[in-house]
Parts: C-alpha cells; sequence; structure tokens
C-alpha cells in the first residue's frame, strides 16, 4: 500500500485496515508466495463535498427554493 504522502509502498504482503484517511491518491498490489506480485489497483479518496446550485432548466436561474420545475444540478468540486 502506498498512502497519498508516502513516496514508496509499505505493507507489501500485509493486511492493513486504514481508520485516519488522508486526501488523494491510494496505491494496493498483493503479493503472492512465491514472488508474483498482483495488478496495481487505485482509490481516490475525497473528504470535500462538491458545492453546487440548483438551476431552473426553462429559465437558467438559480432555485433558492423547493420547486416541481424540471431543474439541472451544476456541481463544482476541486
Amino acid at each position: 500500500m502506498k498512502k497519498p504522502s508516502d513516496t514508496k509502498f509499505s505493507r507489501v504482503g500485509t493486511s492493513i485496515v486504514l481508520t485516519k484517511f488522508e486526501d488523494g491518491l491510494y496505491e494496493f498490489y498483493a503479493i503472492d508466495k512465491i514472488g508474483n506480485a498482483s495488478n496495481r489497483y487505485y482509490l481516490i479518496y475525497d473528504s470535500k463535498g462538491p458545492n453546487g446550485q440548483f438551476v431552473d432548466i426553462k429559465i437558467e436561474t438559480i432555485i433558492n427554493n423547493c420547486t416541481n420545475k424540471p431543474f439541472k444540478f451544476i456541481s463544482i468540486d476541486d
């Protein structure tokens, strides 16, 4: 496993349970008893949700209240 802040893999060949996550890319792979490495698996963790606005489709204005009109959701996520 390699955490986003790590420069090299650690815990190769052992299992791990993550309890504290940091934002970014995690990489995983396994090695079997005779030394064959598995494929690499990737997980991107993002603890911050997107910001967004509901927009009325017909008049292209921001909706602040509940509505039964057609709408779209525009999200922004860094």
